[in-house]
């Protein structure tokens, strides 16, 4: 990875890794209670939080929006901007792998996000 092109993650742990390396993790975190924000789903995590902990809170928000509150979960993955492409392919055994998945693909949009803000600032 020469920086240049963006990179292409497998899993939630590449992604957070590479915020780690890049010393993004304040904005990271920053532009994911942001764009939660903007669904009107606040995420409850402190200023100086693990990333893995972050994640955490993401995943088991994504949980709760899909036992309780579809419409809400939808609404989200809109704001995100996670390509419908990518939600189809969401195939879990259960609601919590399906949590999971989700995460990362709402990991991996706040991080392109990031990516293409200072690519091309």
């Amino acid at each position: 990875m020469n920086g240049q092109e963006e990179p292409i993650f497998k899993d939630s742990a590449a992604v957070l890794k590479d915020v780690s390396l890049r010393n993004w993790e304040d904005e990271f975190r920053g532009q994911l209670q942001k764009e939660f924000l903007l669904a009107n789903v606040p995420l409850a995590f402190k200023e100086k939080e693990s990333l893995s902990h972050v994640h955490e809170v993401v995943v088991e928000k994504i949980y709760q929006l899909l036992m309780e509150d579809f419409d809400t979960y939808l609404n989200l993955l809109y704001v995100i901007d996670v390509r419908e492409m990518d939600l189809k392919a969401v195939d879990g055994p259960d609601i919590v792998t399906a949590a999971k998945q989700v995460g990362f693909l709402i990991l991996q949009r706040t991080y392109q996000k990031l990516w293409y803000k200072k690519r091309y600032a």
